[in-house]
């Protein structure tokens, strides 16, 4: 059951594409932030408790509620009920979105990343589902979705991940995780029984990096070393 625009801030307009705070029936006045979260919350849970036995997600906006620390971003009652009844979250364009900036904060793509952990901590799953158009940007999204996957997770890119249109990337297998993602020379990396990725989040600087042998990339082509531009990412398996 996907249940799209759970979307805990305000998205209302007047019809002609005007933002305009909703009206609340039940106090007969502007409804407050805190009242729309908790509504929606309040339906995400009826629909839960209707279909107790369906796979439920949630396309839900990840930065809110988020202010400068990761935990802001579930630290809010109705925003953690929401999240707890679904059992995915779609992340709408995944890390392919040009809002996410580098490091913490609101719209930080270590503050995403943190969100996801926080998810898996209590039994939930992600799908990615980015719409990046090239070989360079959906690598960048593989290797995202591998530094963080559980082993519930998920990822979809339109284009190149439909039968009659797939990049070879989608192909790759690098086996169980050895551990969690860590900090390595300037990148993240995240180590796997038959290879690694790595990722140099958005804003920061080009680091060229040499692998220390030689890996195969996600079409067979032979990397020794890599150089990663902001907001890239590469997926290397053992030959």
């Amino acid at each position: 059951i996907f249940v799209d625009d759970v979307n805990m801030d305000f998205r209302v307009s007047d019809g002609a594409g005007t933002a305009v705070t909703p009206y609340d029936e039940r106090t007969a006045t502007a409804m407050s932030l805190a009242d729309w979260r908790l509504y929606f919350a309040q339906f995400m849970e009826q629909i839960r408790a209707a279909l107790p036995d369906e796979e439920v997600v949630h396309n839900a906006i990840w930065f809110a509620g988020c202010g400068t620390t990761p935990e802001s971003c579930w630290s809010d009652p109705s925003i953690a009920r929401e999240l707890m009844a679904a059992d995915l979250i779609e992340l709408e364009r995944g890390v392919n979105d040009a809002g996410i900036t580098g490091g913490f904060g609101r719209f930080g793509y270590e503050t995403f990343m943190a969100r996801i952990d926080w998810l898996h901590s209590q039994g939930k799953g992600v799908i990615f589902d980015a719409g990046a158009s090239t070989d360079a940007a959906r690598e960048y999204g593989l290797a995202s979705y591998f530094l963080v996957s559980g082993g519930r997770d998920f990822l979809g890119n339109d284009p190149a991940s439909t039968p009659g249109d797939w990049w070879a990337g989608y192909d790759v297998a690098l086996g169980a995780p050895v551990g969690a993602r860590y900090a390595w020379n300037g990148a993240f990396r995240r180590d796997f029984a038959r290879g690694f990725v790595l990722v140099n989040q958005p804003g920061a600087a080009t680091r060229t990096l040499s692998l220390g042998g030689s890996y195969l990339g996600p079409s067979g082509e032979t990397r020794t070393a890599v150089t990663l531009g902001p907001a890239a990412g590469a997926v290397l398996r053992v030959p």
